[in-house]
């Protein structure tokens, strides 16, 4: 009985604080508790009103979005992403005039593209939807009208023969020739023969069958964002971040001598937009957004420095980072999935489906994830022109 007692006492308390923390009770000036009801409103009530608050400068705004959108990025539904399009649009616009926006400015600039990219695969799949709507539609009246021609034949064929007869034809009258001479008629040649002339083919008029283009389906649609093509355009109409000409150098030797491929530096535009400071909703800091356990767990101090926030020591950590990683899958895109979704998740993707192919596992990947792979390889291309595909293992 007092167990019970006990438990039911650690309920209450768990909920009063819940309640506490979601702002539902509160204190008056004199002690007294009140119980503010809390608002359900729809998902849509929630953007209309986190717009306005982005648009009328509301601090605290900002750090609702970052807090919604690495939600969306993490989790695997591309539309929850999409539906924040215009949130990340309003405050694209504003940037760092925006309250709020400096903490998070380059965690946010790295993935306005993510926004941008679930928006456009939500209207290919609406498009797609649309054209499917539009070519069923053709396809049922052309059956019907297909229907109704054969029963209008069947009705022709059922229709009796009979009706007004019409008088039978009178042999016509006998015509006197005149009588000829068969004598008076050329003799015949001895050898008469004809050559039968072969028949004439009639020219074809049915025209050359052209091979069926692609539908495109709201799946497709849907894994327009995860292909290369879409990032190889995306990147090349994007100039490289501005802080790129002073930090690449200085990262392109660490990895040099890390044994890694001196391009994946440019890992740290799609993560940082190559922010030595950048810092996320999450806590991931640096060139490279290291968590702060992973950070420990690679040798640098979060505290009282963080040691993350040094550009040489956040870059070093990190290559020893993608080595490991690429010695557990063996290959460059698994390597920065893991890195970007986690070891485990990865692993055991790999595992379920018995693959060590990326493509094999993208569709089960968090929504950033799917998208962060293509994105890092079409930016290795873009920014140093050398094939992603062909990047060769760690050294060492």
């Amino acid at each position: 009985m007092n167990a019970w007692r006990h438990a039911h006492v650690i309920a209450l308390v768990a909920a009063a604080s819940a309640l506490w923390l979601s702002g539902c009770l509160s204190f008056d000036e004199d002690g007294n508790l009140f119980f503010d009801p809390p608002s359900f409103v729809s998902g849509e009530t929630f953007l209309e009103d986190l717009r306005n608050r982005l648009e009328n400068h509301d601090p605290d705004a900002v750090r609702e979005f970052c807090v919604r959108g690495f939600e969306a990025l993490h989790g695997d539904d591309p539309d929850d992403l999409a539906r924040l399009q215009s949130c990340a649009a309003a405050i694209s616009r504003r940037g760092p005039a925006l309250p709020g926006v400096k903490e998070y400015e380059s965690w946010l600039e790295s993935r306005m593209l993510y926004f941008e990219a679930a928006e456009d695969a939500r209207l290919a799949a609406e498009q797609a939807k649309r054209n499917a709507e539009i070519e069923r539609r053709a396809a049922a009246a052309q059956r019907a009208e297909q229907a109704r021609a054969e029963q209008a034949r069947a009705a022709q064929a059922r229709k009796p023969r009979g009706g007004a007869r019409t008088p039978p034809r009178l042999p016509p009258e006998p015509v006197e020739t005149p009588a000829f001479d068969v004598a008076s008629l050329p003799p015949l040649p001895d050898t008469y023969t004809t050559k039968p002339k072969p028949p004439r083919e009639a020219p074809s008029t049915a025209a050359t069958p052209s091979p069926p283009k692609p539908k495109q389906t709201a799946a497709s649609a849907q894994g327009t964002t995860r292909g290369r093509a879409y990032w190889s355009k995306k990147i090349a109409r994007r100039d490289p971040p501005r802080r790129a000409a002073d930090v690449v150098p200085r990262l392109e030797a660490v990895f040099r001598d890390s044994g890694l491929p001196p391009q994946l530096v440019w890992l740290a535009e799609v993560e940082s937009s190559m922010d030595p400071a950048a810092k996320s909703p999450a806590g991931a800091v640096g060139l490279f957004q290291l968590m702060p356990a992973t950070a420990r767990s690679l040798g640098l101090a979060t505290s009282p420095k963080d040691q993350r926030l040094d550009p040489e020591k956040n870059a070093r950590a990190a290559a020893t980072y993608l080595k490991a990683l690429h010695r557990r899958f063996g290959s460059w895109p698994l390597a920065l999935a893991a890195y970007n979704a986690g070891e485990g998740k990865v692993s055991g993707l790999c595992r379920r489906r018995g693959t060590r192919a990326f493509d094999d596992i993208a569709d089960a990947l968090p929504t950033e994830t799917q998208m962060y792979v293509p994105r890092v390889l079409e930016t290795i291309r873009a920014r140093t022109g050398a094939d992603p595909d062909a990047l060769p293992p760690p050294r060492g």
